[in-house]
């Protein structure tokens, strides 16, 4: 006894210096205004998901927490600084990375979004020109946003606040037309704040706590945070998850209840103890004992391993008398309703069933389970809170014996709770909505066809006039509803779009309603054994290259005409020196009328440019829906979707940010077309470092050396066009070189009179002499997409653009031997 005494005290002892010297560290938190990820009233009383997280470590591991208070710029300083260890609710990115150290577990997934007031029509990114927005200065939104402004050349006025709120009531005073917070804070807010978000989303990052680097205790806030945050995550019914039930509204996994785990100590202790027994009384009645043990332990067995599945079962189990009293009920039962054993068999049925269910109707589906008749229906029941929800009842017959050896004949009821199939089934219809309303608003032809070449599905066009009702070809193959050769292109293109995994394309023509009418077809896998091919009607592009051919001919046929004309009338000068006056004004009126061709002529390609710029506009708007949503699935679904639909979902991300590139090209192009360039001073070197710092992330990843030789002069451009030429032949010095090799890239100046030659000098692939000059020709390519990136817009926008500025633009170059690219300009 003794002994046991001085054991425990040592225990004791052991245990309390363990506990003060874990109540000894003191962990200084970093804590601002974001809900619901932390925010407070009482900065001694921070609230959130991070704080509840941190409390629940801190009270684990015995660390003291302190909490300081400070705006966001404020915190990220004195982190750096080391005046508080440990900051919350912080997004990773390689810039702060430098700053501070992180944690590898992420605690959650944001975004940023851009709020405007419920008046403003706010649809893209093109509707921010000149317009206020709102932001907090550190905030990793606003620089990720600032920079993609910048890089489109988008012209806004930023109003710098210290907090998210400050933002939203800016917006709700009028102060600024649009501001940027993140997804949490805004889907919180925006009722109270009477605000609306707009389609922008952009930037989504991992949140995590940040270390900082100079902290004694950095090694252990590390390892702790990130182990308790995976083993946090892992349980379901963990502070992390009630925290997010709270302040977002999810419901977390409920415990099993604690007294169900002392009924099973407590049986088997009984059992032990019932064995002990056994084995005292076996030397008298050893026989008779050793048949009574094994049949006991055989039944206790059976029992335990029926009772574990019984109550192990996802489903709700009653087990019903003949006359429909509750005999049994397993545990979830009990946990979904509220209710235990004893409170069921004294409810009245009615308490436990949803409005428009009748305790008549349950007791006449359990006589029809009692004849033998399984049943099976969907029913609504009512928990202890009053609460209903769907489930799905199966009713079938079972027998008991009881003691006297008599049949109980009882009906098992399996019930089934369908409130998440339901709210799944909801939402994926409205996801079907969304996804029809979407294809819908595409004025092209879509069919779905098979591997063998048969109709399968199809979208109507609202817009163009059909070679025939797209219903009609349902069942059909192509050779069957479509001409020889059209048929023959579509079964080829077909079967190369299947065998490859790559996007297809063709032009055709069809005879429509007395006209021949042009398509393009784009063919996409969409399984081994079908393809989607949308058809997109061209003809009156094709119709416009024709009339720009025909402008074309007819001037080069007058103009070699009249030159015919001169020519015998000027021999009949020569011969007869007569008619002189005659021949002149007949000149004049062969000029006036090329000069009217030729302008006829600038106006179509004007018409065309504009045209290309309206179609790219209006384009955008269904591309960032998908942008939008494909984004939403996988940030807010993923965990819905198997391996295929995530697949799908980031296809057709992947190809909405191919097509938005072309499309930010050729709206870049036009906008050279049409918008008036004011030249004036600009510094080149300033120009060129501004590419340099935009291009850094591909410079790094190809490993490029960029030589910048002497000073760099002044010229007179506009410093948006200039930068859009710069950005683009430097990136394209570092691109077009061969696999393997490490782009090497000279930039210098040479200055002639009044004009300044820049030179971008590249060791690429080079360009053959005869492709000289297609290359600055809109959508010319000389090399395919794979091997080497691209819109095919870019040069065309460096000509375009320094022709603007009234300068020139050249290319020499050799294949193998590299390119230097020149554009000259006037000097300042």
């Amino acid at each position: 006894m003794k002994k046991i005494f001085i054991s425990a005290t040592l225990l004791f002892i052991v245990l309390g210096l363990c506990t003060a010297s874990k109540a000894s560290t003191l962990v200084k938190v970093g804590i601002y205004q974001n809900p619901p990820l932390v925010f407070y009233d009482d900065p001694s009383r921070p609230q959130g998901i991070y704080i509840d997280v941190l409390e629940h470590i801190a009270k684990q591991e015995g660390w003291q927490l302190q909490y300081i208070p400070c705006r966001w710029n404020e915190c990220l300083e004195m982190l750096e600084q080391g005046k508080i260890d440990v900051q919350t609710a912080i997004a990773f990115s390689e810039e702060r990375l430098k700053r501070f150290d992180f944690t590898k577990e992420t605690l959650i997934v944001n975004w940023g979004i851009v709020y405007a007031g419920i008046h403003k029509s706010i649809q893209s990114l093109l509707d921010l020109e000149e317009k206020k927005i709102a932001v907090i200065e550190d905030d990793i939104y606003y620089q990720r946003f600032s920079e993609i402004a910048k890089k489109f050349g988008i012209n806004v006025q930023y109003l710098f606040l210290k907090n998210y709120d400050s933002i939203m009531q800016a917006l709700k005073n009028g102060r600024a037309d649009a501001g940027i917070v993140s997804r949490f804070f805004g889907e919180m807010n925006e009722r109270r704040y009477r605000l609306k978000k707009t389609p922008i989303i952009f930037s989504p990052v991992e949140l995590t706590f940040a270390i900082c680097r100079h902290s004694r205790l950095k090694p252990i806030l590390m390892e702790k945070i990130d182990s308790y945050i995976k083993r946090l995550k892992e349980q379901r019914d963990s502070p992390y998850y009630k925290s997010i039930e709270r302040h977002m509204g999810r419901k977390p996994v409920t415990r099993v209840p604690a007294w169900i785990k002392g009924f099973f100590i407590a049986v088997s202790v009984l059992i032990v103890l019932f064995f002990i027994m056994n084995l005292w009384l076996r030397a008298q009645v050893k026989k008779k004992t050793d048949e009574i043990k094994q049949r006991m332990a055989e039944l206790e067995e059976s029992r335990n391993y029926i009772k574990a599945i019984y109550d192990a079962t996802p489903d709700m189990i009653f087990i019903h008398s003949a006359d429909g009293r509750i005999i049994d009920i397993n545990e979830n039962a009990t946990r979904t309703f509220g209710y235990s054993l004893e409170e069921f068999q004294g409810l009245p049925p009615q308490q436990i069933m949803g409005e428009g269910y009748t305790q008549e109707m349950a007791l006449e589906k359990l006589k029809l389970a009692l004849k033998g008749h399984t049943q099976e229906f969907e029913w609504m029941a009512r928990n202890r809170e009053g609460k209903e929800f769907p489930v799905e009842v199966r009713l079938r017959r079972i027998e008991f014996t009881d003691k006297h050896g008599s049949t109980v004949p009882s009906v098992l009821a399996i019930v089934r709770d369908l409130t998440e199939k339901k709210e799944a089934e909801k939402r994926l219809q409205e996801e079907q909505t969304r996804l029809i309303a979407l294809l819908e608003a595409i004025p092209d032809l879509i069919f779905i066809i098979s591997s063998d070449c048969r109709f399968v599905d199809y979208k109507d066009s609202f817009q163009y006039p059909l070679y025939a009702p797209p219903e009609t070809f349902l069942g059909k193959k192509v050779h069957e509803v479509l001409p020889q050769d059209v048929a023959e292109k579509a079964e080829k293109y077909i079967r190369l779009a299947i065998e490859t995994g790559r996007l297809q394309s063709f032009d055709y023509s069809l005879p429509i309603d007395n006209k021949q009418r042009h398509y393009e077809a784009r063919i996409n896998r969409l399984s081994d054994t079908e393809v989607v091919v949308i058809i997109h009607d061209v003809t009156e592009k094709k119709e416009a290259e024709a009339l720009q051919r025909q402008y074309q001919e007819e001037l080069e046929r007058l103009v070699s005409e009249r030159t015919a004309d001169l020519k015998k009338r000027i021999e009949e000068v020569e011969r007869l020196n007569l008619g002189m006056l005659n021949l002149l004004e007949d000149l004049k009126a062969a000029y006036r009328k090329a000069e009217q061709l030729s302008q006829r002529l600038q106006e179509s390609n004007q018409e065309l440019e504009a045209f290309a710029y309206s179609v790219s506009h209006d384009l955008r708007a269904p591309l960032r829906a998908m942008q939008g949503f494909s984004e939403a699935l996988l940030q807010d679904y993923a965990d819905r979707l198997d391996e295929t639909g995530k697949d799908y979902a980031m296809r057709i991300l992947k190809a909405s940010q191919r097509m938005d590139n072309l499309i930010q090209d050729l709206l870049a192009y036009s906008r050279l077309t049409r918008q008036d360039i004011r030249r004036k001073p600009i510094s080149l070197e300033g120009v060129i470092n501004e590419a340099l710092r935009v291009l850094e992330d591909d410079i790094k990843e190809r490993d490029a050396i960029i030589k910048i030789e002497k000073s760099l002069p002044q010229v007179l451009a506009n410093h948006s066009v200039l930068y859009q030429v710069i950005l683009n032949l430097i990136s394209n010095a570092i691109k077009f070189v061969k696999k393997g090799s490490k782009p090497v890239v000279r930039i210098w100046a040479e200055e002639t009179g009044g004009k300044v030659r820049l030179n971008i000098q590249d060791n690429g692939i080079g360009i053959p002499a005869e492709h000289q000059e297609r290359i600055f020709r809109i959508f010319e390519r000389l090399h395919g997409i794979e091997r080497y990136p691209g819109t095919g817009i870019g040069l065309a926008i460096v000509k375009k653009g320094v022709e603007q500025m009234g300068g020139s633009v050249g290319v020499d170059s050799e294949p193998d031997k590299g390119s230097r690219f020149w554009i000259e300009l006037d000097k300042t």
